[in-house]
């Protein structure tokens, strides 16, 4: 037990000269922390990574072996590099590349007789992205029938309705039942229901700030470019205003922002006469209850997806410059009338006498 004692206090003071540890050792440092994971073989290895980024919370997590497990650590690294890893100058994604953990940047540290993988983001575990995935289709069939723009700013109410906490661990999942986030989560939580609408859409990270030596990363802001009506928008969910931005009204925007998709914003913004639109939470309220304090069946959900009631407005926002263009058709067509009416009667009296 002394020979154990002293083996932790060498831990905990100099970690990186931590070598040689045989099984007794190793399983008395394991179970001294619950961010200490025991494996003994590669197969665990990859599993015990796996489970770190879909199942645990955000942190780090030391994963240890001993001498005689004969772990070949360039195997993880060689997995990691192959199914995790993103180009370090990828700053945009998809939710499925953003929504679970951040993007890695950078690979598991070997140190003798453990690797230390540090896990950052939103601490979505699984059985949490199967409830986002489930109120986002149903949102998405809800305002099924409603016009493009009614789709977006539905979302981007119900996403902006929310208590802004200033803290990194929150997500899509807090966004959508917690109804609590910030501005990184509101843009997650924002471009999955994009996706679910159909909506062409990513999450833009800027700028990266790299600390080599701890072998991490932060970004100060993150925002949503979405392709509506041909055009690509900015949506910031840090400033308020005019939803769909182009890139001349946005001071945070350059067009180097996007060169890894190589597309470019509008130059201005969509023009929009109002951004607000009634949310119907009483229906998602409704169905949030049932998935998450009921847990209903995949079955009993199926009643809320067979629904023939739509949720239409009676109006539709339209933007400024469809108003216009309205209003100079049908100011066209008046004159056109009249100067009908005129030739008509001129002819007439020409005719007759």
């Amino acid at each position: 037990m002394k020979k154990v004692l002293i083996f932790l206090i060498s831990f905990l003071l100099f970690p990186t000269s931590y070598y040689a540890l045989n099984n007794e050792e190793v399983d008395a440092l394991v179970a001294t922390s619950d961010n200490y994971l025991r494996v003994k073989t590669d197969d665990e290895l990859k599993s015990t990574y796996d489970d770190i980024l879909y199942n645990k919370p955000a942190g780090e997590y030391y994963l240890y072996f001993s001498d005689e497990d004969n772990i070949n650590t360039d195997n993880l690294l060689n997995y990691v590099m192959i199914n995790y890893l993103s180009a370090k100058d990828k700053n945009i994604y998809k939710f499925k590349e953003y929504g679970l953990y951040r993007p890695i940047k950078y690979l598991p540290e070997v140190n003798g007789n453990y690797i230390l993988v540090k896990k950052y983001g939103d601490s979505l575990t699984s059985d949490k992205l199967e409830l986002i995935n489930s109120f986002a289709d149903y949102f998405a069939f809800l305002y099924r029938d409603e016009t493009d723009i009614n789709k977006l700013l539905a979302a981007y109410n119900y996403v902006t309705d929310i208590k802004l906490a200033n803290t990194g661990n929150l997500g899509t999942y807090n966004v959508y039942f917690d109804r609590r986030g910030n501005y990184r989560s509101q843009a997650t939580a924002f471009q999955l229901l994009m996706e679910k609408f159909g909506f062409e859409s990513y999450i833009v990270d800027k700028p990266y700030v790299y600390n080599d030596s701890e072998l991490s990363y932060d970004t100060i802001y993150t925002y949503v470019i979405v392709k509506f009506q041909n055009n690509w928008y900015m949506i910031d969910f840090s400033v308020s205003g005019n939803v769909l931005v182009g890139s001349n009204a946005s001071v945070k925007y350059e067009d180097k922002d996007l060169k890894y998709i190589n597309v470019k914003l509008s130059e201005t913004n969509y023009p929009l006469n109002d951004s607000y639109y009634k949310v119907d939470y009483d229906s998602l309220g409704k169905y949030i209850n049932d998935i998450l304090i009921h847990h209903i069946t995949e079955e009993e959900k199926k009643k809320y997806f067979i629904d023939t009631k739509t949720y239409v407005n009676n109006y539709d926002i339209l933007p400024e410059i469809d108003t216009k263009n309205k209003n100079e058709i049908y100011e066209f067509t008046v004159l056109f009338l009249i100067l009908g009416l005129i030739s008509l009667v001129v002819y007439k009296c020409v005719k007759s006498n």
